[in-house]
């Protein structure tokens, strides 16, 4: 098996380096202005890039995640390398830091000046067949900023049909999105490793497997597992839209799913159900909140 490491981590590291070594410099101070932006407190969302659209089987946006979240109390959550098997583990990779009150102003003010604490302007759309779009929403000065930029990573592929002033403004928000989810660099010996990402709930989807299909027609040829489900009181057949799994339950589930795959099955009452899983984030607390991510 193989590793690989998506420039979110690594742009993450980028950033917390800054925050860790030197929040009060100017590089951290964007243009030496000091003022505070404001932004929500706690749990409330403050910072997220995701990804959405593109070419893919609709029942795959359920288990999508955002790209990184960062809330107002400074936790922040992202995407992290995930083991290159198949059929690949059934848990995504999620790490979290907790950043600094500096280190949330640093996002902002960077957010500032690209230009992104305004109306979204036209930022073009590309030739491009099927393309993901890239949402930066950023909630500050008592204000909800949007900007959704089509085929934003397809690089040179994405030059065509925009004008100078539409390939500046998309850069800006790739400058933006740097600080979570861009480039690979060498780490920082001040850098402190983030921690796994332990949800406090997720959100569960079930399907029953056909009766006539064979437990051994695994993705691949690889015989499937299958696991008791660990949680009877909550019904698997009743579980094809959304179920919330919250308080002790998501521990308990968190110790069945940490060795799953996405082919692993669970057997409850004599049948057989495949899952999609998504943990919430912290700005989460329903089934409604991750399927509208």
């Amino acid at each position: 098996m193989s590793m690989r490491r998506p420039g979110v981590t690594a742009a993450l590291l980028v950033f917390l380096t800054a925050v860790l070594t030197g929040c009060g410099d100017d590089d951290t101070t964007v243009g030496g202005d000091d003022v505070s932006i404001a932004h929500p407190p706690g749990d409330d969302l403050v910072v997220q890039v995701r990804h959405v659209g593109g070419l893919r089987p609709a029942n795959e946006a359920f288990s999508d995640l955002p790209a990184a979240t960062l809330v107002g109390n400074g936790v922040l959550v992202f995407e992290g390398a995930q083991i290159e098997i198949f059929p690949p583990p059934m848990l995504p990779s999620l790490w979290r830091v907790d950043v600094d009150d500096e280190g949330v102003q640093a996002v902002l003010q960077r957010a500032r000046d690209s230009g992104l604490l305004s109306s979204a302007p036209d930022y073009g759309h590309p030739p491009i067949a099927d393309a993901t779009t890239t949402v930066v929403e950023i909630h500050a000065q008592d204000q909800v900023y949007v900007h959704e930029v089509y085929a934003l990573r397809h690089g040179d592929r994405a030059v065509a049909g925009l004008s100078p002033e539409q390939l500046e403004r998309r850069e800006r928000v790739v400058d933006f999105a740097s600080i979570l989810t861009a480039p690979e660099i060498e780490l920082g010996s001040t850098l402190r490793d983030p921690d796994p990402y332990r949800a406090d709930a997720m959100a569960l989807r079930a399907s029953a497997v056909n009766p006539g299909e064979e437990v051994e027609d695994a993705p691949g040829g690889m015989t499937t597992e299958v696991i008791e489900w660990p949680l009877p009181g909550v019904s698997l057949a009743q579980a094809s839209d959304c179920v919330l799994i919250e308080g002790p339950e998501t521990g308990q589930l968190y110790g069945v799913l940490e060795g799953a795959s996405t082919a692993t099955r669970f057997e409850q009452d004599g049948d057989l159900f495949t899952l999609q899983i998504r943990p919430l984030l912290p700005n989460e607390d329903s089934c409604g909140d991750a399927v509208a991510t």
